[in-house]
């Protein structure tokens, strides 16, 4: 792959999670707020990055899509969310199953807070 095909997939990548990306926030919010527990989140954290990750578009519908987008202003989200995303699979609310590699609930909440506040920072 070169530097042009490899720079547009970037890019396609990070505009397929970036049409979520309220939806991103919310959720995180939820879970930052307490109004969900870690499972909860890692459920529906989960379950969107997959549908979002397999997402294919036609050319028709992507220039429809990225129309209106800067997409140079989104790069770099696709990498936040699929930090997170990792977060998620390597989290265990369960202390006595839980491996030395594995986190807690608290720490998922730390990673997740963490990345909020950069995706609120670096995309307002």
């Amino acid at each position: 792959m070169d530097y042009f095909e490899n720079n547009n997939s970037l890019l396609l990548e990070n505009f397929s999670y970036w049409e979520n990306k309220k939806l991103y926030l919310q959720l995180m919010e939820k879970f930052v707020d307490g109004k969900i527990d870690g499972t909860q989140f890692d459920r529906e954290f989960c379950r969107m990055w997959r549908v979002d990750r397999d997402k294919n578009y036609s050319l028709k519908e992507l220039f429809d899509k990225i129309e209106d987008e800067k997409l140079t202003e989104l790069e770099g989200f696709s990498a936040l969310i699929s930090g997170l995303f990792i977060d998620c699979d390597v989290f265990e609310p369960d202390s006595a199953l839980r491996e030395d590699y594995e986190i807690s609930e608290k720490e998922l909440r730390n990673c997740v807070k963490k990345t909020l506040l950069e995706i609120k920072d670096r995309y307002p």
